[in-house]
């Protein structure tokens, strides 16, 4: 569990653990020595030749040749792969798997007696149209057919499912690797946090190592955790930080958007929650935005996990005085924890003023509309009351007619007690449509604490 107790609110998120890394004997490799739940393991064999005998927990599976000439196969426990595909209700989104097959016969000889798989298609037969699934971002792409006669491509990547064991082993030829899976895990995990101490107004940053959250190993995850109801929700936001589409592109209604349940969800991840948070059940975005702390992933397979947003900003606010304390509990005993002291301030310093946005052409001439293609300035007057020197982060956001984030950027500025900064970032209107430009003014990008309420200035591209 992590829990964070920011004064007065308390924070109950539970997460399994572990610690990820590839793993390679000879020309063997895996994505990782470490998997739990649904968390999908890439099997690579390198070199040339035909395709490579591999076993995965005593059963055979297929490996399809890539484009850089190894031969890859990917691998996830049958049990968790399908209670979470059956529990994702909107196609293409959370873990969606993608479509189950019994008895697959788009590749080659097919495969083990047994063994099922999920393809990236629509359909189990030969011919197949674009499919849904989403937990796996960047798959290693395919040499033609694969070596192994893929009849479309529509159907790679595939995934095997497998009984895993809590050792399970890897093989191929001499080479062997073995894969802990499971429970088996009490006291790998870790985490810390960016600071000892916080004043009031802070943003508390936390680094999580846990590799059984690295369910896709060839894109960052992301876990959101709505921390007042226990619902988690895997790739919710998108990197603009908007709420994901469904997988033919749509917009999700607010009363689709699945939640992963509450307490005991699924082994992977769990939160705690109240007692009726634990069913499966369609969440209303509006519910999700009440309390959610967002994890990403640092990079593709790397299992570290910050608390942090596309402007490197930590999103667990401290509040009043007093101690943050941040734990991290495995649910099977291990506990580990780490505290920073809240400081008091004499008090904040009053805020600063900002006049306009305004929509500039150049230096000085001011316009009510753009032209999609030219350059326009959107800019503003920062100023500060009498009292000691100001640095502040001028950023800017611009969204199109749907609300959707299409250009962020910032620049840093210091305005002199009793004085005055001007303020502008340029921009060029990639198509015509309407804007909204939003500026906000921090202590600094790492540091999102509101210097002056945001300012907003509509306008249209011709």
């Amino acid at each position: 569990m992590i829990y964070a107790v920011l004064i007065a609110a308390v924070l109950a998120i539970a997460l399994q653990q572990a610690a990820a890394a590839p793993v390679q004997d000879g020309d063997l490799q895996v994505s990782s020595g470490v998997i739990g739940g649904p968390a999908i393991l890439e099997v690579r064999v390198g070199g040339g030749g035909a395709e490579p005998v591999v076993t995965v927990s005593g059963t055979a599976v297929r490996m399809a040749r890539g484009a850089d000439g190894a031969w890859y196969a990917y691998v996830a426990d049958a049990a968790s792969a399908r209670i979470v595909d059956a529990a994702t209700r909107i196609p293409g989104t959370g873990m969606d798997f993608g479509t189950e097959c019994a008895d697959p016969s788009f590749v080659a000889g097919g495969f083990a007696r047994g063994v099922p798989v999920f393809t990236s298609a629509d359909a189990c037969g030969p011919q197949a149209g674009s499919g849904h699934m989403a937990v796996l971002l960047a798959p290693e792409p395919v040499d033609g057919d694969g070596g192994i006669g893929i009849t479309d491509p529509d159907h790679w990547p595939f995934i095997q499912l497998v009984a895993m064991d809590e050792g399970a082993l890897v093989a191929h030829g001499a080479s062997e690797v073995r894969v802990s899976y499971g429970r088996s895990l009490a006291g790998s995990a870790s985490f810390s946090l960016d600071r000892a101490e916080y004043a009031p107004g802070d943003r508390a940053g936390l680094r999580v190592t846990d590799p059984q959250l690295n369910l896709d190993p060839t894109g960052p995850d992301s876990w959101t955790f709505d921390i007042k109801g226990g619902q988690v929700y895997r790739l919710l936001f998108d990197g603009s930080g908007d709420v994901v589409r469904a997988g033919d592109g749509s917009e999700i209604d607010g009363g689709d958007i699945y939640h992963y349940g509450g307490t005991g969800a699924y082994m992977q991840v769990r939160a705690e929650g109240p007692a009726g948070a634990s069913g499966n059940a369609l969440q209303d975005v509006s519910q999700v935005g009440g309390s959610p702390v967002t994890l990403v992933e640092t990079g593709s397979n790397t299992g570290v996990f910050t608390n942090t947003d596309g402007l490197g900003a930590p999103n667990i606010l401290v509040g009043g005085t007093g101690s943050v304390t941040v734990g991290y509990h495995d649910g099977t005993g291990f506990v580990s924890s780490a505290s920073a002291i809240g400081t008091v301030e004499p008090g904040p310093p009053p805020p600063l003023a900002v006049s306009g946005p305004l929509l500039y052409a150049g230096p000085g001439v001011p316009v009510e509309s753009a032209s999609a293609g030219q350059s326009v300035l959107v800019g503003g007057t920062v100023s500060a009351p009498e009292g000691p020197d100001r640095g502040f982060a001028y950023i800017v956001k611009i969204e199109d007619a749907s609300g959707t984030a299409v250009h962020i950027t910032w620049v840093e500025g210091n305005v002199k007690g009793g004085g005055e900064a001007s303020m502008a970032v340029s921009w060029i209107p990639p198509e015509p449509g309407a804007y909204s430009a939003t500026v906000f003014v921090w202590r600094s990008v790492a540091d999102p604490v509101a210097l002056a309420p945001p300012g907003t200035v509509e306008f249209t591209a011709g």
